[in-house]
């Protein structure tokens, strides 16, 4: 089976708000591999090319291949993903053609040692055209094209290919596409089982046994003459214990935001797009008004300056609020966050309590000084 799997083609030209956004891009647009060409940096958990010139970056899913590292070398990153072998590229506008054909004889030996047998080259090769339509565009017109190369095998499962009118902080716009993998995990067909399943490997044997305790101070006596409702009670009670102690096998929906993003950067860049479209419609008018097209020019400028500068402090802002949290509640999230004690599949024990149960056991637990003696020896 195959299924879709979206392929995103960036260039951050080094630009760490560029990267910060693409970031928020991926998780925003649920993007499968991003192929990042001039990372302002290269994280660990990317795969990046002896230079530090191109990436690849996978999101972490069950309905997606993993992507593992065949090989690297200056200005090119391969990995396999599923059947494909995807091959990250960036070559320097600045080195002479002589080392431009070198390095496209490395790309083809490259393509060739893959064991997969569909492969595409995705990245920013600096292929200029004079066509005003392009990836990259100046303010003058100009364009310089990002390519992608799929053998024939998989061009033709290459589907909506697309420029993204988005603002990217950078002087490349996104290049979006979809392409379909063999195998994927995700595309296994059949219904759902309708009774729930747990996930056992991450199961807290601590908290199970906590939520056992309290399941049994809840339970009624049984009464043996209705099977049917001991039944049903043993089983909601076990499913509030495996409930409480690991989470469901089902994968929860996928994060679309980065922790720092919000709603007022969200605004700030639609409004970036929206001075962008006036002064690309305005340069499209015949006759042209040039006084008209600087001011838009300009306006655009400014929306993108205050978006760069409000994103560039949002994660520094997100993680001081984090640390105001921790010295307002050393014990709460933060603390439990450490010691990887949260459980969002189910709340803690405690607040499934009755009120008058739970104050019984806390006064049982913590009676009050002078109401129990001490025992002697």
């Amino acid at each position: 089976m195959a299924r879709l799997h979206r392929i995103l083609q960036a260039n951050t030209n080094h630009c760490k708000a560029a990267q910060d956004l693409l970031v928020q891009t991926f998780a925003e647009w649920l993007v499968d591999v991003a192929v990042v060409a001039e990372p302002y940096s290269v994280p660990r958990n990317w795969l990046g090319d002896e230079d530090s010139s191109v990436a690849l970056v996978a999101r972490s899913s069950t309905d997606s291949p993993p992507i593992s590292l065949i090989e690297k070398g200056p200005g090119y990153v391969a990995a396999a993903w599923g059947d494909i072998a995807l091959i990250g590229v960036y070559f320097s506008p600045n080195r002479p053609l002589v080392d431009f054909e070198s390095f496209l004889g490395v790309l083809a030996m490259v393509a060739g040692r893959a064991e997969q047998r569909r492969v595409l080259v995705v990245g920013d090769l600096n292929a200029k055209s004079v066509r005003d339509s392009a990836h990259l565009r100046s303010a003058g017109g100009g364009s310089i094209v990002d390519l992608a190369f799929a053998t024939p095998s998989l061009a033709t499962h290459v589907v909506d290919w697309r420029v993204e009118l988005v603002e990217t902080l950078s002087d490349h716009r996104y290049v979006r596409f979809d392409v379909s993998i063999r195998g994927s995990r995700g595309a296994r067909t059949g219904g759902q089982s309708p009774f729930p399943r747990w996930a056992l490997t991450r199961l807290d044997q601590e908290a199970a046994g906590e939520a056992a305790f309290v399941q049994d101070w809840l339970t009624p006596p049984v009464d043996i003459r209705g099977v049917d409702a001991a039944a049903a009670q043993l089983r909601d009670s076990l499913t509030e214990v495996c409930n409480s102690s690991m989470p469901r096998s089902h994968r929860p929906p996928p994060r679309r935001a980065v922790y720092w993003w919000s709603e007022e950067l969200a605004t700030l860049r639609a409004a970036c797009v929206a001075a962008r479209r006036k002064y690309t419609r305005s340069r499209r008018r015949r006759p042209r008004d040039l006084a008209n097209e600087d001011r838009l020019y300009a306006s655009y400028v400014e929306a993108k300056s205050v978006f760069k500068a409000k994103l560039a402090a949002a994660p520094d802002r997100a993680r001081s609020e984090m640390l105001e949290d921790l010295d307002n509640d050393p014990f709460g999230r933060p603390y439990k966050a450490a010691r990887n004690k949260l459980r969002p599949y189910g709340p803690p024990v405690a607040e499934t309590l009755e009120p008058t149960l739970l104050d019984g056991v806390v006064q049982s637990l913590f009676p009050p000084p002078g109401t129990v003696s001490p025992l002697r020896q």
